[in-house]
């Protein structure tokens, strides 16, 4: 069942949207979005809007189309339908003022050709220069080692790319998104390779772009993860946009077990230091029964 164009504020299609939305603090703006691989198509008729101070989460099972969707709403991957980027077609945008509006970050970091950590996260403000890449005055130095710091990286200022561990580059790719700026950040997996420490460092981060007036949308396979840090959580199967809206009214035990084919149970959590927290919080885990022998 392919959704109507909305705002996160329901999770089916049988409400009324008149007046769903708030126009003066979309960042994007998606109506019937569709995408191809070749001739397949892997996003299909996708309609959503993202609004300044969320933090959405994208999940769905492997192959559902959560990576070419963030590619097409990124505009690096052609699609067919409307794009808008705060009320501004996409295409109406040259590459320079994409790039101060938007900042994507891949699944894949690469190895840095032979960048430092401090360069490689400078290049995200590469599209605020007249030439590819300058080396940066003082306050774009200030600029990096802040947001170094933010992501704990700060002692690795100068330190090579290929020296680096998965989770460290997965940090650096993070922090040049964080420099490049712009109201919108799209984020495939960006905690994949992080460890406890650092996956609740960078959802902090990504928390405050969200709290300073931006969006931020990002695919996660980790369900407790998107329950625990997104206002809002989108779910996909097969190309298609299956359900919107707060993560416990979207990812229920049952819906989750029927997208993602596997039996789960649904269990409260309870915060012992201050258990008013956690009344409204729950996790999503497999059913221990479905993995006996």
């Amino acid at each position: 069942m392919k959704l109507p164009y909305c705002c996160g504020c329901l999770v089916s299609s049988n409400r009324n949207l008149v007046g769903c939305v708030d126009a003066s603090n979309v960042v994007l703006r998606a109506r019937g979005l569709t995408a191809y691989y070749g001739s397949r198509v892997v996003v299909d008729g996708v309609s959503l809007a993202l609004r300044a101070g969320q933090v959405v989460g994208l999940v769905g099972p492997n192959g559902c189309g959560k990576t070419p969707l963030l590619r097409a709403l990124a505009g690096l991957l052609p699609a067919s339908g409307i794009l808008e980027y705060a009320g501004v077609p996409l295409a109406d945008m040259d590459s320079r003022q994409r790039a101060g509006f938007r900042a994507f970050v891949a699944q894949e970091s690469g190895d840095g050709f032979g960048f430092t950590v401090g360069d490689m996260v400078g290049l995200g403000g590469a599209h605020r220069s007249r030439v590819f890449w300058a080396p940066g005055g003082l306050a774009l130095q200030k600029r990096v080692l802040a947001i170094l710091e933010e992501v704990d990286l700060g002692p690795l200022v100068d330190r090579g790319c290929d020296e680096l561990s998965g989770g460290e580059r997965q940090r650096v790719v993070i922090a040049r998104a964080l420099l490049q700026g712009g109201r919108l950040l799209l984020l495939d997996e960006p905690t994949s390779a992080l460890d406890l420490r650092h996956r609740a460092l960078v959802l902090r981060a990504l928390r405050r772009r969200a709290s300073n007036g931006g969006a931020v949308i990002a695919a996660m396979h980790d369900l407790n993860l998107s329950i625990a840090a997104c206002d809002r959580v989108l779910l996909m199967n097969n190309g298609v946009l299956v359900a919107d809206g707060p993560p416990r009214e979207v990812l229920t035990s049952k819906r989750v077990a029927q997208v993602y084919q596997t039996p789960v149970v649904q269990t409260p959590v309870v915060f012992a230091a201050s258990p008013t927290i956690g009344e409204d919080s729950y996790a999503i885990l497999i059913d221990p029964r479905s993995i006996q022998t």
